[in-house]
């Protein structure tokens, strides 16, 4: 029923956590791991894990961002719906069970509520617009959403260096046609790194931000 794509890149030490809250959810899916030609070497415990549970590993010749990433494992999906995890993150338990009870065919996004730290970092609760969508992002990067609006917008910008891909892919996404439904569950725990993309991108945040907004800032609506 869904696909979880988990992207890393010199996270061993958080991958591990990662992975079993994957594992742990309680639904039909497959679990993809793409490594995005990391320098460090993956734990034992995590290649134990990769082959007792079947998990799709699959390893970049060259490091290619993180939308590449996600895209690879996308396109080597089998599902319809996808749910995307950076690798120091981790999901709440039933978490996706909590989406995908609440999926239903006039919608193509589904999203909930994100922590970080225990506190509660996310989401915008009401109707997602234009114009939210030009202010800021509203929502996280581990929605559920379905692969046909991925297929549809082409996927996850893919740029040389850091951008707000999630962003932009939302961005994308409305402008496809896709209608956002907020579901009132947890769903992940974000977690702070001092070397984290937003922590690179925030010296020069509003430069990324009009690049993240820039499709939907100059379509006509």
């Amino acid at each position: 029923m869904v696909s979880i794509i988990v992207c890393t890149y010199n996270d061993s030490e958080y991958l591990e956590r990662s992975l079993k809250s994957c594992i742990d959810q309680d639904i039909d899916k497959e679990i993809i791991l793409v490594d995005d030609c990391s320098t460090k070497p993956i734990i034992n415990n995590v290649l134990k894990m990769i082959k007792r549970y079947s998990i799709k590993y699959i390893r970049h010749k060259k490091n290619e961002g993180l939308s590449a990433a996600r895209n690879t494992g996308i396109k080597n999906s089998t599902r319809e719906l996808i749910i995307t995890l950076d690798a120091d993150d981790y999901f709440y338990a039933r978490s996706i069970k909590s989406l995908l009870i609440n999926v239903e065919k006039d919608y193509d996004i589904f999203y909930g509520i994100i922590t970080s730290g225990g506190k509660v970092v996310y989401p915008y609760m009401g109707e997602i617009n234009r114009e939210i969508l030009m202010k800021d992002n509203p929502i996280f990067c581990s929605s559920l959403f379905r692969k046909s609006i991925w297929k549809k917008v082409g996927g996850y910008k893919v740029r040389n260096g850091p951008h707000y891909e999630d962003w932009n892919f939302w961005c994308r996404c409305y402008l496809g046609g896709a209608i956002f439904k907020y579901v009132d569950s947890l769903i992940y725990e974000h977690t702070e790194r001092s070397d984290s993309m937003l922590r690179i991108l925030d010296p020069k945040k509003e430069f990324y931000r009009a690049i993240a907004t820039e499709e939907i800032r100059e379509a006509k609506l």
